[in-house]
């Protein structure tokens, strides 16, 4: 009896025992040299995942286009209105031929034709064609020239009609991806009839300041300002342009 027993303690001894405990190691294992991979070391073949900050349509980049200058939008039209001295109204409309030329129409009321001295008894209803070219358009510089003729019919100093021939240049230089400021040079040529009009030809020379801001990208405010002599049948008297307005491109 005392044998047995003898033999079972024995036997069970070993299952008794604490087991013995297994190596733990904490340290993660590096790579080797070979395939280690950093966020400036993408592997060759695959795309790296650090963010990109190109540009996107999204975002509100004057440096896409623009309306004063040479940047032309591709693909879309520009709806736009213009307010100020001397063009109290206008409503013009652009859609590109180009990457360089845009071709359109616009329909504005005039009171002085940028002259102030003629602000009371100067009155136009116009209506014209309007076509833009791009001179320079980059990262840095937007330069365009815009021609407007047209038609006037004249609503003071009795009956008559004008022609008009105004030329614009703009060149605008990027603060930012939203805003464009630069010089502005008009030239805004016109003819009146009957030819015996103390005013028959008057040629404003305006030279001033323009600026552009994005509000969104299809949406931008701008305005030009500036100041000059004007000459015509009695002579040289001050010319003057104070305008803001808008431009969406559809």
């Amino acid at each position: 009896m005392v044998t047995l027993l003898s033999i079972a303690i024995g036997l069970l001894s070993p299952l008794q025992a604490e087991p013995e405990a297994l190596p733990l190691n904490l340290t993660p294992e590096l790579p080797n040299n070979e395939s280690e991979q950093t966020w400036d070391d993408p592997e060759p073949g695959s795309e790296s995942l650090r963010p990109s900050a190109t540009y996107t349509e999204e975002s509100p980049s004057a440096l896409s286009w623009d309306v004063l200058g040479g940047g032309i939008p591709a693909d879309s039209i520009l709806l736009g209105a213009t307010s100020g001295f001397s063009r109290f109204a206008e409503v013009h409309l652009e859609a590109p031929l180009s990457d360089q030329f845009t071709l359109g129409g616009w329909v504005g009321f005039d009171f002085g034709y940028w002259r102030p001295d003629g602000a009371d008894q100067d009155a136009s209803l116009m209506f014209g064609a309007a076509a833009r070219l791009s001179i320079l358009h980059n990262e840095l510089w937007s330069i365009g020239v815009r021609v407007s003729p047209g038609f006037g019919i004249r609503t003071s100093q009795g009956s008559g009609f004008s022609l008009f021939v105004p030329l614009e240049s703009r060149a605008l230089y990027a603060i930012d991806d939203r805003l464009l400021v630069g010089a502005a040079i008009d030239l805004p040529l016109r003819l009146s009839f009957p030819s015996g009009s103390p005013d028959f030809v008057t040629v404003p020379m305006i030279v001033g300041f323009a600026g552009e801001f994005h509000l969104m990208p299809s949406l931008a405010l701008h305005g030009v300002f500036g100041f000059g002599p004007a000459l015509d049948s009695r002579g040289v008297e001050p010319s003057f342009r104070a305008t803001i307005g808008m431009a969406y491109r559809l």
